[in-house]
């Protein structure tokens, strides 16, 4: 929206506009965005200097979008960094320093899942598949008493096979963003990965869309289980019960081939039920 020289603009602005403006008023995020938005201030020179505030709110719910509480809280950490001149870091915190220095400390703190963790029958990583393919390598030994024949190793159909499911929901997305069924989908591909955090934001983001998606709740809550969050799981768990309506008498909604048991949601009642699969 724009009156006049004002715009309020959402996380767009950042994607390379081509608009300049005296003055830029931004929320904290990654680096790498207050860069970005920074870009729009005395872009095109015409003035001595432009003014970029950051401002750091009180209250910002976040919680269910990692990436970017991540980028934010990485952020603050490197701007205490640039003010304490002990750090060795320039005061200015977009010079290439100080953000190599966030770029470090970003994915560092996400290390664990850069590696890409898939669950295909048994618990890897789209980095080993592409890589070593140590589990299926030595299954080979295991079977076989001895190593492949062949130099390369790497499983690439079946890690190409995890990303184009990912890929796909997102183009439907960018196609058609009301649909909450799409982000529900693209939640679960990121649950077999398990990239829990990222399911839990897909599904949020289904049920600001559609309210009633058992679906949604359903995976959210399983991403919320293995996340360890009882609490939260167990809410949502409980919505997708209470809209039984929808549904038959009783059935059998969700089954985890990477969990050790199969969750049972009774519609006819109020229960939970958590079922080992050894007992079925």
């Amino acid at each position: 929206m724009c009156i006049r020289d004002r715009c309020i603009s959402t996380q767009l602005i950042e994607a390379g506009v081509d608009i300049d403006f005296g003055t830029v008023i931004r929320f904290i995020a990654g680096l790498d965005s207050i860069a970005q938005a920074a870009g729009r201030c005395n872009r095109h020179g015409k003035r001595h200097l432009g003014s970029v505030f950051v401002i750091n709110p009180r209250e910002e719910n976040i919680d269910s979008m990692h990436d970017i509480k991540l980028g934010r809280d990485v952020s603050v950490r490197v701007i205490n960094e640039v003010e304490n001149l002990s750090a060795g870091l320039q005061k200015d915190v977009l010079h290439p320093d100080v953000m190599e220095r966030y770029i470090q400390y970003y994915f560092y703190s996400r290390a664990g899942e850069m590696s890409y963790p898939i669950d295909i029958g048994h618990n890897d990583s789209l980095l080993n598949l592409l890589s070593l393919n140590s589990s299926s390598v030595n299954e080979f030994v295991r079977i076989n008493d001895k190593r492949p024949g062949i130099f390369f190793n790497q499983a690439f159909q079946t890690a190409g096979h995890n990303f184009k499911a990912i890929e796909d929901f997102t183009k439907a997305i960018e196609l058609d963003n009301d649909a909450a069924l799409y982000y529900v989908q693209r939640g679960r591909a990121y649950f077999k990965k398990g990239e829990y955090n990222k399911t839990v934001q897909d599904c949020s983001m289904a049920i600001t869309i559609n309210r009633d998606s058992v679906e949604a709740y359903l995976q959210r809550g399983n991403a919320y289980k293995q996340l360890g969050n009882q609490e939260a799981a167990g809410s949502d768990y409980s919505k997708a019960n209470s809209l039984k309506d929808r549904y038959s008498k009783s059935c059998l909604l969700y089954t985890s081939d990477a969990a050790d048991d199969l969750l049972c949601v009774d519609l006819g009642g109020s229960r939970i039920i958590n079922k080992k699969k050894k007992q079925q």
